[in-house]
């Protein structure tokens, strides 16, 4: 049985991390908040360590889970980041853009207490008052994914140093997140898979047959077959090595 998994990465250069992001990543849209952020309450950037701010822990625990488990990965991901940075609440977007001018929201997560968009609290809002830290990330051409921090407006605003940390990261599981972007279709697409395709599409990258997923998921053997069918003919691929080392190669 293949299960795709990937280690931690490599911890001991933290500064070379943050100084390749931008070749990583590609270009970063990050929105600021209206009010400038508050400096940190260090005297150093240059002493900040993966280790001090529980990146090792993160990537550790989210990146060390099977590939087929990315749904439970990205919940622990937002729980994880929320600790990290103090935040009430993070909200996660995978937005696509089929044609110039226009999106959509291709999946969404939320943990925690966001403010309401539509009921902004009196007086200063959230994002008025610094308490929002947002990020958004290329993952293809017309793909992107969204991450947005709140605090309530009784907590500190975001720092540069809290913006830092976000930055290192989501910069030290970019293969990971591609394969979260993976699973909801194949790097051509922006039309995302159907539940059920992306349910059968995950349990294949546990090694069980058809006819097991079959039963996993309540279905008969032939509307498996006809599942696994399709999921074939949308990665391009004949098999199911195939389809995991398509899977195992995807790269940011």
């Amino acid at each position: 049985m293949l299960q795709a998994t990937l280690s931690a990465p490599a911890t001991s250069a933290p500064i070379d991390l943050l100084n390749g992001m931008q070749s990583l990543w590609g270009t970063v849209n990050r929105r600021p908040p209206a009010r400038a952020a508050q400096p940190a309450p260090i005297a150093d950037p240059g002493v900040w360590s993966p280790s001090s701010f529980g990146l090792t822990k993160l990537w550790r625990e989210v990146q060390d889970l099977p590939a087929h488990e990315v749904d439970a990965g990205l919940t622990l991901l937002l729980q994880r980041l929320c600790e990290l940075l103090s935040a009430d609440g993070v909200r996660w977007q995978l937005l696509g853009s089929p044609r110039p001018g226009k999106s959509m929201c291709v999946s969404e997560r939320c943990v925690g207490q966001l403010p309401d968009p539509q009921q902004p609290p009196p007086g200063n809002s959230w994002e008025q008052a610094g308490h929002e830290l947002a990020m958004t990330l290329p993952v293809r051409p017309g793909l992107r994914m969204h991450f947005m921090l709140a605090r309530s407006a009784g907590q500190g605003a975001f720092t540069d140093a809290d913006r830092a940390t976000l930055d290192l990261a989501l910069t030290g599981m970019a293969r990971w997140l591609n394969w979260l972007a993976l699973s909801h279709g194949p790097a051509a697409s922006t039309d995302p898979l159907p539940p059920h395709q992306r349910k059968v599409l995950l349990l294949l990258l546990t090694g069980l047959s058809e006819k097991q997923i079959a039963s996993e998921l309540n279905l008969s053997t032939n509307t498996a077959h006809q599942y696994v069918t399709a999921l074939y003919r949308r990665f391009k691929v004949r098999n199911r090595p195939s389809l995991t080392a398509q899977w195992l190669s995807a790269s940011m």
